[in-house]
């Protein structure tokens, strides 16, 4: 991925998910240069519903490390929770 590179949005695929585990993914489109550079401040856009059950409360719920390809460090992705269905999860990036 090249300096400045913004990973692009494709329709999300919402996985199976376990016994009393609720899998919340919100795709978005960013720049991971600038999550890398900005870390816990990067200013996440917030999702206007939650993708498992079109709720419209979604709060931040800290964060969670993850690694992609190009980038030696650790980025930080925002986690999301759904009051209204339980789900929990991150914000996640397509090619």
């Amino acid at each position: 991925m090249k300096k400045g590179m913004t990973v692009e949005l494709e329709a999300p695929v919402i996985p199976a998910t376990l016994p009393g585990i609720a899998a919340l993914i919100l795709y978005l489109s960013v720049n991971l240069h600038e999550v890398s550079r900005a870390g816990k401040g990067f200013r996440w856009s917030r999702a206007v519903r939650c993708p498992r059950c079109n709720g419209v409360r979604l709060w931040g719920h800290g964060y969670v490390g993850r690694y992609f390809g190009r980038f030696a460090e650790m980025l930080w992705m925002k986690r999301w929770q759904c009051p209204e269905c339980g789900g929990k999860g991150v914000s996640s990036f397509t090619r």
